[in-house]
């Protein structure tokens, strides 16, 4: 991980940039339509959020470069399995679950380089 004391983190083996700290809790698409607003930031997909964990570490399990929640972090893919689920990760130890959008949870933004 690259640090640039700027809030960001660029991952160094997918080439994304992190915001190096989670922003705001919301519903699902509050999450979303905060990530229009911020461009170039967008919320990550499900590979690129799982490519932070860290299943070396618990609580948070991500490195420590990063200011995170021991908490569940949206992603920008809803479920298959209900169209009002999406999923979301927990880095309290790394895991990929699928919640209703209506639950609050936070969003950590990314952007390609």
């Amino acid at each position: 991980m690259i640090d640039y004391g700027d809030g960001t983190v660029t991952d160094e083996r997918t080439g994304l940039v992190w915001r190096q700290v989670g922003e705001t809790r919301g519903i699902w698409e509050a999450v979303m339509a905060l990530a229009k607003a911020a461009a170039p930031w967008r919320v990550p997909t499900v590979a690129e959020l799982v490519s932070l964990v860290d299943y070396g570490r618990r609580e948070p399990a991500i490195d420590p470069t990063f200011a995170c929640a021991q908490e569940r972090y949206w992603t920008a893919e809803k479920c298959q399995c209900s169209p009002r689920y999406a999923w979301n990760v927990d880095f309290l130890d790394g895991s990929v679950d699928a919640d209703p959008m209506t639950q609050a949870l936070l969003v950590r933004l990314v952007r390609s380089p």
